[in-house]
């Protein structure tokens, strides 16, 4: 196998394997500047085109070119773009395409959608026998919207039909790929993709976007999953609960076993180890306004109350009032759940003794009734409070 340059409406340009592994070489360059580069002036200079070495990155994209090595390096493949630049070596080279001699897979966005639906059942064949490490032109869109009877059976001809028994067992385990080191340095080395779950709309799509990602890219780090709160944003987490709209209907159909979102989530978590990647998430240091876990426990939070947009007060200790409108109310108004006992000292209810879980209970029912948890905002006592309280 082998890869040339050609020309959009013409012959191809600069066949020969030396011309061809130097464009490719600085494609990956400006790519890498591009894409990458701290800064816009960076970016300009890339689309100027000052070629910067990447040995080491380069590597697989050689043996490529010269036929050691059948799979596309990612690099390349995943930006999807048809990009415009002058090489030093062809000045008459506008504009190309990476074109491939046996495939005739151009990389260009309409000719990669047209190659799929003409060609999907023979890379999928491919992926599920192991020829390749990842299912050759499939873009993300495309990946998203395939059915899951489909996705599962791949992945059964491939990883085998007793690991997914395991990995879609509720309770089940598959183990990471990095679960025999000791220590963390082999997250120097990983290749990291970030995925935003409320982009692809549940962690089902995660395993259909995996699909599209070769070997060298062996993580997969999922911005946040939990319950946003007032202004639904990812990074205002409202509760420790995993955010219901990740939930796949498609998926319980499938395996209806899998009717919660946190058992999705394990799945989902199981099947990409055994696809080969590890699997990473964000942690918070911050929560949503009047998120539960602030209700819950006052005195690790900051407070502060105002009368319009005047800070009228901001004492060390102001959480001790938290803590006593909360009371004042849970007394005069009870339980979430009806009929649920709750110490009715402020020191007991919120102190040790009376576990976080239960306070939760208590303040905003449980964790399965959402909407009863998710109400909108009241003002009590001059301290805005969610309307459970």
């Amino acid at each position: 196998m082998s890869w040339e340059l050609r020309r959009a409406s013409s012959s191809p340009v600069c066949t020969n394997e030396g011309d061809s592994i130097r464009i490719v070489t600085n494609l990956l360059s400006f790519l890498f500047t591009y894409f990458y580069g701290p800064s816009r002036q960076s970016r300009a200079q890339a689309i100027r085109y000052s070629p910067s070495p990447l040995t080491g990155s380069v590597l697989p994209l050689l043996s490529f070119v010269r036929g050691e090595s059948q799979d596309l390096p990612h690099t390349l493949i995943k930006n999807r773009v048809l990009l415009s630049f002058r090489y030093k070596t062809c000045p008459n080279l506008p504009l190309f395409v990476l074109h491939n001699k046996q495939t005739h897979l151009a990389m260009n966005h309409q000719t990669l959608l047209q190659n799929w639906e003409s060609r999907q059942q023979e890379w999928l064949d491919a992926y599920a026998n192991r020829t390749t490490d990842f299912v050759h032109g499939l873009l993300p869109e495309k990946a998203v919207t395939l059915s899951g009877h489909l996705v599962l059976e791949t992945l059964a001809k491939r990883l085998g039909v007793a690991t997914m028994q395991v990995a879609l067992m509720p309770g089940g385990r598959v183990a990471s790929p990095v679960a025999h080191h000791q220590d963390t340095h082999w997250l120097k080395r990983e290749n990291m993709v970030g995925i935003n779950v409320r982009t692809i709309q549940s962690f089902w799509n995660v395993v259909k976007y995996a699909l599209t990602l070769p070997r060298s890219q062996g993580s997969i780090h999922l911005l946040p999953m939990w319950e946003p709160g007032v202004v639904s944003s990812l990074y205002g987490m409202a509760s420790w609960q995993i955010n219901p709209a990740f939930f796949s209907a498609e998926l319980a159909h499938l395996v209806p076993s899998l009717n919660t979102v946190e058992k999705q989530l394990k799945a989902v978590v199981n099947l990409l180890h055994a696809m080969g990647k590890t699997v990473g998430m964000d942690v918070i240091p911050h929560t949503d306004r009047y998120s539960e876990m602030a209700l819950a426990q006052p005195q690790y939070f900051e407070w502060l109350q105002r009368k319009g947009d005047q800070i009228i007060d901001h004492r060390a200790h102001l959480h001790e009032a938290v803590q006593g409108a909360i009371m004042s109310w849970l007394v005069r108004n009870g339980a979430a759940i009806p009929g649920l006992t709750f110490p009715h000292e402020t020191a007991m209810f919120f102190g040790q003794e009376f576990p976080e879980a239960e306070r939760l209970k208590v303040l905003f029912g449980l964790p399965a009734q959402y909407r009863e948890r998710t109400d909108s905002t009241v003002v009590f006592g001059g301290l805005a409070l969610p309307a459970r309280l």
